[in-house]
C-alpha cells in the first residue's frame, strides 16, 4: 500500500482557454441568440482530469504545453 502512495498519475495533453457563454435557452439550429454574460476558464482533457483527480485526492501531475502571453497569465 505504501507504494501506491508514492506513484503519481501524469495527465499528459494540453491547457486550453475555453470560452464560456451564458444564454436563456440552449439554441436551435441556425438561429440567433444574445447572450446573458461571458466567462474564459481554463481547460483542455489532460488540465480537467488533473484537476478532477486532484479533488478526488488522487496523487496527479501535469505535463503539457503552456503559452505565454497575457491571456495565459
Amino acid at each position: 500500500m505504501e507504494e501506491y502512495k508514492k506513484k503519481k498519475i501524469l495527465c499528459v495533453g494540453l491547457v486550453c482557454l475555453d470560452i464560456i457563454n451564458v444564454v436563456e435557452k440552449y439554441p436551435e439550429e441556425d438561429t440567433d441568440s444574445r447572450c446573458l454574460s461571458q466567462r474564459w476558464q481554463r481547460g483542455g482533457n489532460a488540465s480537467n482530469s488533473c484537476t478532477v483527480l486532484s479533488l478526488l485526492g488522487a496523487p496527479c501531475a501535469f505535463m503539457g504545453s503552456l503559452s505565454s502571453g497575457y491571456v495565459a497569465e
